[in-house]
């Protein structure tokens, strides 16, 4: 894929997502999908140091996101 080749790998990833979810039998996205995915079900990355690493950001991201939009409903309320 152009995307993943110009190591825009979330963007092939999610274009992958997209393809199958418009036509779930769309064999090559399936292949990539397969083929460029780690264990944490996201792009690989170029070593497995990096694969841990970006799982673990995903997870502080999205933990922190989380409490963010919590404290600015909490506000709200007051």
């Amino acid at each position: 894929s152009a995307l993943w080749k110009l190591n825009l790998r979330f963007d092939a990833f999610k274009a992958w997502e997209k393809a199958l979810e418009l036509n779930p039998e769309q064999k090559t996205s399936k292949e990539y999908l397969e083929k460029f995915s780690n264990e944490y079900g996201q792009p690989i990355a170029p070593t497995k140091a990096f694969d841990d690493f970006y799982a673990f950001q995903s997870i502080k991201i999205k933990e922190y996101l989380e409490k963010n939009r919590e404290t600015k409903k909490n506000k709200l309320k007051f």
